[in-house]
């Protein structure tokens, strides 16, 4: 084999068990694919009493149409009557193509399971023909699932040490069983037992299984297009009336795609009997030996032939019927051409690349969430890896489906720009099952985890800047002096009076050069005031002035109510929002105390890595 024994590693073990199975799921698929084309070649589309009903429903429009056609024809010759003599638009022609019409409608339905039963024994003759053998659709699928696990396991030669697996494991020649022993032991147990080329599988059998899914694709598409010609067929067989449509309108056109499209069914199944046969003969028979080559350089020569050989599978029926005379206005179909198989080693490649960034964005992920490179987290770190090098597959195979040109860039552009996401967000210590969670509540919900959290910080905060502002408000207001008498603790005595009484005469004070002022209560008792610390006696006796307010409009005071009506209308709206947050608002000290507290909570929450990420999580998903 081309790559000689390596020293043993878990580092490299993971490497082989990511490519292998990424082999695996290649070749199943091509497998899977080679023989669906027999099992669609097989399936009846519609039932015969779903079309029949569809064409009774069709009748009766068509009874119309042709009753009301006759009508504007006669019309036609009572205002012109030389029309009626003319070669082509003339009375007779006209009586002809009616009866002609009549019988194609009648007649039609018995054409179609005609056509059906031919197709049945053409099915069974094509194989006769190819390959000498009697073959049914049924037993047809079954042998290509046979044949397509016989090519998948030569064609894997080229990467893995086939001769030695069967050799040592009989009976298990299939890319499954080289799962389950990609990393087994060599002799000396410091080597593996099988050589191994990662990579290179992979990209080989995804070419064959997109070569083989746009033809299978394309043997579906044929069918439908016979199922919707058989539907329509009484709308161009009525248009016959029209000498035009018999020449070059719907009816011209209607038979002729009716024609390519029946044929092109069996000759698309002929070639791929065809190609089978061929690499049976050409290759397998032969054991991958070309004019005396043998090894690396046979099995590369007979891989590129059955590349060769699948491409051509694309192209012959349009070469065929173009060979033929049939008009086709089919390209090569999906992913044909030199481009599209640039195209498939492209996502091939760029798996591979997504399949790391995966796994970087796994650990990034974890990082970022504070957790350890523990044994559990680097198996799920590897998941990742796979998962995503699967994905990226995908998003490369849409990119370039849906490219007009340049599929190769349309899928490498794509992958980059996804590897690039998936990083940005294992950074933010974003993970798959965290965006799945948030994609699964906004579908059953209508809202992300994350917008319902935001939704209740959202009323937190509207609560703290509506609960300070009515405290200013309220401050400004009750400040005035006109709500009863405030009360504070002032060195061991007891004062009532108001805090910008006070504050004015400190003022004064201090402009005075004085250390102290006499302060009367409002009982009409004097004390000392200290101009250092009046405002702490100033600030409690404001503290009390609010809740004077503040009780009268919790008790319904009417002159406080009416005096104040914006004032109230604060009063009722942040009370009510702190309630509905579970805060304490049965004073104005316990509101100033709740607002502080839900405050610091909103503080909190957003500082967490789990409302970080929970973010990012929610800002993906809605992408």
């Amino acid at each position: 084999m081309l790559i000689s024994a390596i020293e043993r590693s878990i580092g490299w073990n993971l490497v082989r068990q990511l490519f292998v199975w990424l082999d695996w799921v290649a070749f199943t698929i091509f497998e899977w694919v080679i023989q669906a084309v027999f099992d669609i070649a097989s399936v009846p589309i519609v039932e015969n009493s779903v079309y029949e009903d569809f064409r009774m429903k069709i009748y009766v429009l068509l009874g119309i149409f042709m009753l009301f056609k006759i009508t504007i024809t006669m019309l036609g010759y009572l205002v012109n009557p030389d029309a009626m003599s003319d070669k082509e638009k003339g009375m007779g022609k006209m009586v002809t193509r009616t009866v002609l019409v009549i019988i194609m409608l009648i007649g039609f339905p018995i054409v179609f399971n005609l056509m059906g039963r031919v197709q049945d024994e053409l099915i069974k003759v094509l194989p006769r023909i190819i390959l000498s053998t009697d073959m049914s659709p049924e037993s047809a699928a079954s042998q290509m699932e046979s044949v397509g696990k016989t090519i998948s396991w030569q064609v894997y030669g080229i990467v893995f040490d086939t001769a030695t697996f069967s050799e040592q494991n009989g009976g298990e020649n299939t890319i499954g069983a080289v799962v389950d022993h990609i990393n087994d032991p060599g002799s000396d147990r410091s080597e593996y037992a099988y050589d191994y080329i990662p990579v290179v599988g992979f990209v080989i059998g995804l070419i064959m299984a997109v070569l083989m899914v746009g033809f299978a694709v394309d043997v579906a598409i044929r069918a439908f297009k016979l199922v919707i010609l058989q539907f329509i067929a009484p709308i161009p067989i009525i248009s016959y009336i029209d000498p035009k449509s018999s020449k070059d309108g719907a009816f011209a056109s209607w038979v002729r795609m009716l024609t390519s499209t029946w044929l092109d069914l069996f000759i698309k199944l002929g070639i791929l009997y065809f190609i089978l046969y061929m690499i049976d003969l050409v290759i397998l028979s032969n054991g991958f030996t070309f004019g005396g080559l043998t090894g690396a350089r046979a099995i590369v020569v007979g891989v590129f032939i059955i590349i060769g050989l699948l491409f051509f599978a694309k192209q012959a029926p349009k070469f065929i019927t173009d060979a033929l005379g049939i008009k086709s206005k089919e390209g090569n179909g999906l992913f044909g051409g030199l481009a599209k198989v640039a195209a498939a080693g492209a996502i091939g490649l760029g798996a591979i690349g997504s399949g790391v960034a995966a796994y970087k964005a796994s650990s990034l992920s974890d990082e970022a969430n504070g957790k350890g490179h523990s044994f559990g987290n680097r198996i799920k770190n590897v998941g990742a890896g796979l998962f995503g090098g699967v994905t990226g597959a995908a998003a490369g195979a849409g990119a370039a489906l849906g490219a007009k040109d340049h599929a190769s860039r349309a899928a490498i552009s794509a992958m980059n720009k996804r590897n690039a996401n998936r990083l940005a967000l294992g950074a933010a210590g974003s993970t798959w099952l965290g965006r799945a969670a948030e994609s699964a509540s906004q579908a059953v919900t209508g809202e992300t985890m994350f917008d319902r959290q935001n939704r209740r910080l959202k009323s937190q905060e509207d609560f703290v800047k509506s609960a300070s502002a009515f405290q200013n408000a309220l401050k400004s207001e009750a400040t005035k002096g006109k709500y009863g008498v405030a009360e504070a603790s002032y060195n061991g005595q007891q004062v009532k009076g108001n805090s910008k009484s006070l504050r004015a005469q400190a003022q004064l004070a201090l402009s005075q050069g004085k250390s102290s002022f006499m302060y009367t209560n409002a009982d009409g008792n004097s004390f000392s005031v200290s101009t250092t610390d009046y405002e702490v006696l100033a600030g409690d006796l404001e503290k009390s002035e609010m809740g004077l307010l503040y009780e009268k409009f919790k008790t319904g005071d009417t002159d406080a109510i009416t005096g104040n009506p914006d004032l109230y209308a604060d009063y009722q709206a942040v009370t009510a929002t702190g309630a509905s947050l579970g805060q304490e608002v049965g004073s104005s000290k316990d509101l100033d105390n709740s607002r502080k507290a839900v405050d610091a909570e909103v503080s909190r929450t957003k500082a967490t890595t789990r409302y970080r990420v929970g973010s990012v999580n929610s800002q993906a998903s809605k992408k």
